[in-house]
Parts: structure tokens; sequence; C-alpha cells
């Protein structure tokens, strides 16, 4: 599972102005911004995503977007 921080129900209502969880999922994408939509209907955005299209640093985006090495089990 991935560690990225998932924007909050209040940060997805404050981003697109809307109120319920199918007309943000529409408004996302009609913005062409990656999500999924869960079981329980609220989209689910990454952080990261929203930080680079607003021009967050490239380099901040790539480290976090980097796969994570798994651990490894010593015997």
């Amino acid at each position: 599972m991935s560690t990225l921080p998932l924007l909050s129900r209040e940060d997805l209502c404050a981003l697109t102005g809307l109120k319920r969880p199918d007309a943000i999922a529409r408004w996302l994408k009609s913005q062409g911004i990656p999500h999924i939509v869960a079981r329980d209907a609220w989209p689910r955005v990454h952080a990261v995503v929203i930080e680079s299209l607003l021009g967050a640093n490239g380099a901040a985006v790539a480290k976090a977007l980097r796969p994570k090495k798994e651990p490894t089990l010593h015997l």
C-alpha cells in the first residue's frame, strides 16, 4: 500500500467547490485529474498529483512517486 497522502473529503470539496462525491468525480474527470472512486463512492486523489499540477517542485514529486524498496528478510 502506498504511503502517499490522499486528499481528504474536505480537501476535495475545497478544490472543486462541490459537495457530492459523484459531482466531484465528474469534475476531476473533466479536469483530467487522475483519481479512483472507492467503494464508498468518494474519489481518491493523491496529494502529489494536485501538487504537481499546481507547480510543486518537480524533484519532490518525482521522489514521492518513486517506488519504495521492499524490506528484505535476512535468515
